[in-house]
């Protein structure tokens, strides 16, 4: 239960960390030592059940650990590479991009889906599409982050109106194709 209130501790120092790279740091460093104790000392040492849901809470806490460094890794790279500013301005554009995406989706069911909601739509979806990209980047795509983030933030950032209606075409190509080789 030691190494469960240090892994909170560290959390809670690395969010008040001033630099994401010692933020990185403390977080890898909490990870490692969580990872030895589970590995080296609880698999020899307690064999009953609650050695076992301790070894559990321990690798979910190594794993939200390591989680929460790359996440700092991935702030810490795009602080470096774009500047402070710049990379809270693109948060916040994102947000606001989210915001309108929504209100879209309440104007599809209003009009119907006309061909400007689904043009800003798709342009909205790309720029989601680079968010992620950028930040897949600066993490190196790792599993771990990947794991977290497909679902949260690629699936959404899909722009299924251009797609449905790229599929749409598609099928009515296929079939005047088929049409013109059966007359």
């Amino acid at each position: 239960d030691a190494l469960l209130d240090l892994a909170n501790e560290t959390v809670l120092a690395a969010s008040a960390a001033r630099s994401r790279e010692r933020a990185a740091d403390m977080l890898g460093e909490t990870a490692g030592a969580i990872r030895w104790h589970h590995d080296g000392v609880e698999k020899r040492v307690r064999g009953d059940a609650s050695g076992a849901r301790l070894r559990r809470r321990l690798k979910r806490r190594d794993r939200r650990l390591r989680a929460a460094r790359i996440e700092a890794q991935v702030e810490a790279r795009l602080e470096n590479r774009f500047g402070k500013r710049l990379v809270a301005l693109w948060e916040r554009s994102i947000l606001v991009s989210l915001v309108v995406v929504l209100l879209l989706l309440l104007a599809s069911f209003v009009r119907g889906n006309a061909g400007w909601i689904i043009a800003l739509d798709t342009a909205i979806c790309g720029v989601f599409l680079v968010d992620f990209l950028v930040k897949g980047t600066c993490a190196r795509f790792h599993p771990l982050w990947l794991r977290r983030h497909v679902f949260t933030d690629l699936l959404p950032a899909l722009p299924f109106g251009w797609l449905a209606g790229l599929a749409a075409t598609a099928g009515l190509v296929y079939w005047l194709y088929r049409y013109c080789r059966s007359h």
